[in-house]
């Protein structure tokens, strides 16, 4: 079975999956469907991300699974967070989920911008 299309192949933009089908019944369903956040990565994500979970997350072990370097996974990381829509510069200042009082107190102290602020906070 194909993976589905998550970019149109003419224009490049964003495909919305819009009918299911029952293989076994033929009932079909049409509506909006969100799409997986795993199915968009690249090729490259997907691996690290395997290798991420496999290793449990130990970033050592990572470096052995793939045969980089430290700088090279921590690097690897770091893509992998901005291609899921992620700020890994966000994380390091507020970790992976802030309140939204956090989020404020940053923002009010300068650490992070008010762009920063309400991306984080429209994810909620």
């Amino acid at each position: 079975m194909r993976k589905v299309l998550e970019r149109c192949p003419t224009c490049e933009q964003p495909m919305k999956v819009t009918r299911m089908q029952c293989d076994s019944c033929g009932t079909a369903v049409e509506a909006e469907y969100a799409p997986c956040p795993f199915c968009a990565l690249e090729p490259r994500h997907s691996a690290f991300l395997q290798a991420f979970v496999k290793a449990r997350g130990n970033i050592k072990e990572i470096e052995r699974e793939l045969g980089v370097s430290y700088s090279t996974a921590r690097s690897m990381l770091d893509d992998l967070m901005q291609a899921m829509g992620y700020d890994p510069g966000l994380t390091k200042v507020l970790g992976s989920n802030p309140s939204e009082r956090e989020v404020l107190t940053a923002l009010a102290d300068g650490r992070i911008t008010r762009e920063q602020a309400l991306k984080m906070l429209g994810r909620r």
